[in-house]
């Protein structure tokens, strides 16, 4: 009768020592599952909390605005293939700037095959939290870090120089003369006689009759032309608004008085600027 040869545990395992020398392969063992490839684990954390700054006009309006957005940062292993990862977020009315979410409510972020992180900004201008969370999905499973929370906080406050009222007498036929905004000192951009002109320059309120503002572009703007035409009390500002207008760097408020022509015209009084350091968004 042909010999019958039975392995038992410590048999079998020299077996597979000696298979595995000579380049056999066993089957597996009844009831051992093949190992699968661990899903990558996504996380999220905060690369940077938003910050808001109030600017005070002149007239004590005040215009509030982000200077540093909110930032995640959602990564996953490198050179993974595509992938689409579910999110959900605090806010669903807030925009996602990053090109990786698509259109619609922010709810996932496609990653791109070999992108190992995508970084989300969001814009938030009011003193907030906002918080990020990975939710469970295909192909990816949730790490540790799953969730995040950046907190929208205030900045100092900016306030504009604001110059003291100027008082002018002219006569009929004089034209009114203008502080230049570039003697009010240093701004955000650095000295003001670089960058004042423009289309961000503002004259608000009422000229004499027959003054007006030069048009041209390349004029600072510091100076009015023609000459004034009709007796009478006037105000005006001139000002320099960067950006959207909503806040202005600079404001000189004047009041003119035009005489009739002989009249004995009153001379301005010296500009006192009153300083301050105003900066921008950008």
């Amino acid at each position: 009768m042909a010999g019958r040869l039975t392995l038992t545990g410590a048999a079998r395992s020299g077996a597979i020592v000696a298979a595995a020398f000579f380049g056999l392969v066993l089957p597996p063992a009844a009831g051992a599952r093949p190992s699968l490839a661990a899903e990558d684990p996504v996380t999220i954390t905060v690369v940077d909390d938003g910050r808001v700054v109030e600017y005070v006009n002149c007239d004590g309006t005040t215009v509030t605005d982000m200077t540093d957005d909110i930032r995640f940062r959602i990564e996953r292993a490198e050179d993974g293939p595509p992938l689409t990862v579910n999110i959900s977020v605090s806010d669903p009315d807030i925009v996602l700037s990053t090109p990786y979410t698509g259109s619609g409510v922010p709810d996932h972020i496609d990653f791109p095959p070999g992108v190992p992180d995508v970084t989300v900004n969001i814009y938030l201008p009011e003193r907030t939290s906002f918080t990020m969370t990975v939710e469970p999905g295909e192909g990816y499973e949730v790490g540790s870090l799953a969730s995040a929370t950046a907190h929208v906080e205030g900045g100092n406050d900016q306030h504009a120089s604001c110059h003291d009222l100027v008082t002018e007498t002219i006569p009929v036929g004089a034209t009114p003369s203008l502080v230049p905004l570039s003697s009010m000192g240093n701004g955000a951009f650095g000295p003001l006689d670089t960058y004042i002109g423009g289309e961000w320059f503002e004259l608000r309120g009422e000229l004499p009759p027959g003054v007006i503002q030069p048009q041209d572009a390349d004029a600072s703007n510091e100076e009015l032309s023609g000459a004034a035409t009709t007796p009478g009390v006037y105000e005006f500002t001139t000002a320099y608004c960067p950006g959207d207008g909503s806040f202005c760097v600079l404001e000189v408020p004047y009041r003119v008085t035009v005489v009739a022509a002989g009249s004995e015209p009153t001379e301005a009084p010296a500009a006192s600027p009153v300083e301050a350091s105003p900066t921008f968004t950008g």
